[in-house]
């Protein structure tokens, strides 16, 4: 992967005016980045801020990425292309690049990783005045990343404070015959790295599965969602994006589903510029 560069800007504030009657104080803040900051105390408890210049309080949202990697591997590196289109492409939103704790056979998926995640909001939700940023979230989350982010946003979110939930080819239903009724290798030897992941069989457990399928944690209070999947993605097939959207559009939740044909878990140009294109009409949409 090309190294990107990465600027990083200090904070000034200028005091523009100070009214007679009034003791508030009119800022303008320099964009500023800060780099691996931690949230916790495991080595991969942190995650990398962008702050737009000019950001405000009341007005100045963040953004979310959550890196995929079979909830085994990966690393907010794997998002620097997309935390890079949005810090040059707008100056609206606050970028996050999270990292988590990676699950082994000694330490399940979830709920580590949802606990994680909960963990980042309530120290972002702790440190935001200090940010000077508003803490609701849009989760822009990729394969795992896509899954933890549904199944947070769902599921786990009691504060409600995720607001959008971009998903990136995540599986939504390990329990549905795409990948119960398969010949398909590769979607084969996803669904039976889950099991193994879990250290149980689907036959065993059944109800557990369901509970970490975002699928079944749709509701009526469900953040607003855009998926993108392919066609001739056998990891996470086509179908787990279109049951989605049906629950979805049971609750009346503005939704939204892309599909490109021809392509794979995960894709190159044109359709990745199209992917962020969409993504950013999703939020100026829902996000503001």
């Amino acid at each position: 992967m090309k190294t990107p560069i990465i600027f990083i800007f200090f904070a000034l504030l200028t005091i523009i005016s100070c009214s007679k009657n009034d003791d508030t104080l009119e800022v303008n803040l320099t964009a500023t980045e800060l780099l691996n900051v931690s949230y916790g105390t495991n080595e991969n408890q942190t995650f990398d801020l962008f702050l737009p210049e000019n950001r405000s309080q009341t007005s100045t949202k963040t953004i979310v990425l959550i890196h995929g990697g079979g909830w085994t591997s990966g690393d907010k590196a794997d998002l620097i292309t997309v935390y890079d289109y949005f810090k040059t492409n707008t100056n609206e939103y606050a970028i996050v690049n999270l990292n988590y704790t990676l699950a082994d056979l000694n330490t399940s998926p979830i709920p580590l990783q949802t606990n994680d995640i909960n963990f980042f909001i309530q120290y972002f939700k702790e440190n935001a005045s200090e940010y000077n940023v508003n803490p609701e979230f849009a989760f822009i989350g990729t394969s795992a990343g896509a899954h933890l982010s549904m199944l947070y946003g769902y599921k786990y979110d009691e504060d409600k404070d995720v607001k959008v939930i971009c998903n990136i080819v995540g599986p939504t239903d390990f329990l549905h015959e795409s990948y119960l009724n398969t010949s398909e290798p590769e979607t084969t030897e996803l669904i039976t790295n889950v099991q193994t992941l879990y250290g149980m069989s689907i036959a065993e457990n059944i109800e557990f599965y369901e509970s970490i399928s975002p699928f079944y944690a749709v509701n009526e209070f469900s953040p607003a969602t855009i998926s993108f999947y392919g066609d001739e993605d056998f990891l996470v097939p086509e179908e787990q994006g279109i049951i989605l959207k049906e629950a979805l559009d049971n609750y009346n939740i503005p939704n939204e589903y892309i599909l490109y044909e021809g392509e794979g878990h995960g894709w190159g140009n044109p359709n990745f510029l199209h992917t962020l294109q969409k993504i950013e009409v999703f939020l100026t949409a829902n996000f503001n």
